[in-house]
């Protein structure tokens, strides 16, 4: 009889200690979830950071290196830079079609349909890529010297990306990549500076998240811009703010400031409205800068 409750003790003891099955699948996909919005952040972090601290720099490089370019070479380039924005960007339609597409796919077709993207594209890089070498070998030494005499401002990019993807404690498989604009930063110096030639000075549009804490994987506090898309002007709300005067910022896809505004946080919260008149249509990002961070949020112009 002893070992009988014995037994039923430590069962029972096990029952309550051991999460059912129910509760690891919950807890698992609120896993995934917060990573996955962990990861939308660090994207929304990475491409405010880029969009209008590092494209103006790379714009002023790029177009002094075009100046020593004879015609023919710059309009073999600027072809070039073209095809190579073109095909990014059929890239990325043929991707969202198939994040709209995966529930009705099962994963060996979506991963094959994934592979078959990847695939494509990299052959049609590839045939731009042998175009591009002769022009880059000409000019390696004025290459050379241009990485070389940035090469503290480009380790100081490079370690800024570092740092924020510590912060943001990336974790899982599937989260790792940032946005295409980053690879402008990274690899070694041969593969920095043919992505270099060809980017094309533009940002390319992403869902951004605003900027904001996580709680149980929903974004808390982020930055509200309506009506989105404007026309006359926009409202800007957030709340979770350090008190104290503000900077309402709004750049283009290039990254160039086109307007900007100051508000002061009362209470932890910012309510204002922003101007949009003379805007042309389009997208755009509204950044808040305040004493304790900066939040972004995109923002649509219409015709």
């Amino acid at each position: 009889m002893t070992h009988r409750l014995i037994g039923l003790t430590a069962v029972l003891l096990l029952t309550i200690a051991l999460p059912s099955a129910a509760q690891r699948q919950r807890s698992s996909k609120l896993d995934r979830e917060q990573q996955r919005q962990e990861h939308q952040q660090l994207r929304a972090d990475l491409r405010a950071w880029f969009t209008t601290e590092v494209a103006p720099t790379l714009r002023q490089w790029q177009q002094a290196f075009d100046a020593g370019l004879t015609a023919e070479e710059r309009a073999t380039l600027l072809d070039l830079r073209s095809q190579a924005s073109t095909i990014r960007e059929s890239v990325r339609q043929e991707m969202e079609r198939l994040r709209d597409d995966r529930s009705e796919l099962d994963r060996d077709e979506l991963r094959e349909q994934l592979h078959s993207v990847k695939a494509e594209h990299r052959e049609q890089m590839q045939a731009i890529m042998a175009r591009l070498k002769p022009l880059a070998k000409t000019h390696r030494d004025r290459l050379r010297e241009l990485f070389d005499t940035n090469e503290e401002q480009i380790d100081a990019w490079r370690a800024h990306v570092d740092d924020l993807r510590d912060k943001a404690g990336r974790r899982g498989r599937g989260h790792g990549k940032d946005p295409g604009e980053m690879g402008l930063l990274m690899g070694d110096g041969r593969s920095m500076a043919m992505k270099f030639l060809l980017w094309d000075g533009q940002v390319p549009p992403a869902e951004l998240m605003p900027k904001g804490q996580l709680q149980d994987g929903r974004p808390q506090n982020p930055l509200r811009v309506a009506p989105n898309p404007a026309s006359h002007s926009a409202a800007v709300r957030t709340q979770g703010l350090a008190n104290g005067p503000a900077k309402i910022e709004i750049f283009d896809m290039n990254g160039t400031l086109v307007r900007t505004s100051t508000a002061t946080v009362a209470n932890g919260s910012l309510n204002t409205t922003v101007p949009t008149d003379g805007l042309a249509p389009g997208r755009y990002m509204v950044s808040v800068n305040a004493s304790d961070g900066r939040r972004s949020a995109p923002l649509l112009i219409n015709p």
